[in-house]
């Protein structure tokens, strides 16, 4: 595969992360360590919650609070930028 191949192929997929997604993606692991975490102490504690049970949590709160989170990060730039392109006047 040639070089200029390449470059169109990372340019289809995004090619690098900026800063802000690169922020995002380490707080995406922080946050899933985190719900492990919590959930794994809760099922110390209650150890009468079955094993599926525990996965469910896990994926409710670590998963769903990530993808949560950056549909509400990118719906938040997407009308951030609508509104400066309100402003401008050409």
């Amino acid at each position: 595969m040639s070089k200029k191949s390449e470059n169109k192929i990372t340019d289809k997929f995004g090619g690098r992360l900026n800063g802000w997604q690169r922020i995002g993606v380490v707080l995406s692991v922080l946050w899933f360590l985190l719900q492990l975490y919590h959930v794994l102490v809760y099922y110390l504690e209650f150890s009468s919650l079955s094993l599926p049970g525990i996965f469910g949590a896990l994926v409710i709160t670590g998963i769903g609070g990530i993808l949560l989170g950056w549909i509400i990060g990118y719906i938040a730039l997407w009308t951030f930028r609508w509104v400066k392109r309100g402003f401008d006047p050409g």
